[in-house]
């Protein structure tokens, strides 16, 4: 467990956004790998309480309690086109006229990843 947990970036620990992360970069924790190696009094002198609960799920130790049968909170889902398509033609898809979206809230949020081609034209395409 402590090879997988070591080669994970710095974000992926639960409690660490894009604050805490800059701040644990900046004391040389980039990865998990990396936070292992921090001495648990820095790192609660820089983030008090958090600090030790860092160097905790650093280690894999996390004694909350798993709630299996909780309410899903969100959920989501990823479809890849078959081929790059320009901006313009996604406007149909997107509108639900060549694939059905599948809304199942009245608080569901769509999003639409975009990649540019590298080298090409500066038009992007969608993923």
């Amino acid at each position: 467990m402590n090879a997988f947990l070591a080669s994970l970036p710095i974000g992926r620990i639960p409690g660490v956004g894009k604050v805490t992360e800059s701040r644990l970069k900046e004391i040389g924790a980039t990865t998990v790998g990396r936070l292992q190696c921090i001495d648990q009094s820095l790192l609660e002198a820089r983030f008090g309480r958090h600090g030790r609960r860092l160097y905790d799920l650093a280690r894999g130790i996390d004694h909350n309690p798993v709630v299996a049968n909780r309410p899903t909170k969100s959920s989501s889902a990823e479809d890849t086109l078959e081929r790059d398509v320009s901006l313009s033609e996604t406007d149909g898809w997107i509108q639900g006229d060549n694939r059905p979206l599948c809304l199942p809230h009245s608080n569901t949020v769509v999003a639409l990843k975009l990649r540019f081609i590298r080298g090409g034209s500066e038009t992007p395409v969608a993923d």
